[in-house]
């Protein structure tokens, strides 16, 4: 569930490169993740990825991660923190 955490992570960072001026979005890693039920091999899992707190002052955003299975059971959750960086120029 973490390998599909951060690759639904990697996406979100995707959407947000280059659109941040000169500054790069990079991740800080994860936090509160919880394993709430069973997840088994022929699932069908959804994740779903919010936006919960932005500090502008840190350069910092925290969202939420969520992981629903196929019979719309909650099985993990999680925190994803990211930082803009300056980028070199």
């Amino acid at each position: 569930m973490v390998g599909y955490m951060s690759t639904c992570s990697t996406m979100m960072i995707d959407k947000c490169s280059g659109t941040a001026g000169d500054e790069t979005p990079v991740s800080l890693g994860y936090d509160r993740i919880r394993f709430l039920g069973p997840v088994f091999i022929g699932d069908t899992v959804t994740l779903t990825y919010t936006v919960a707190e932005v500090d502008p002052v840190k350069r910092q955003s925290i969202s939420d991660l969520k992981v629903i299975n196929q019979n719309g059971d909650l099985v993990a959750i999680g925190r994803h923190v990211m930082r803009w960086t300056k980028d070199k120029g």
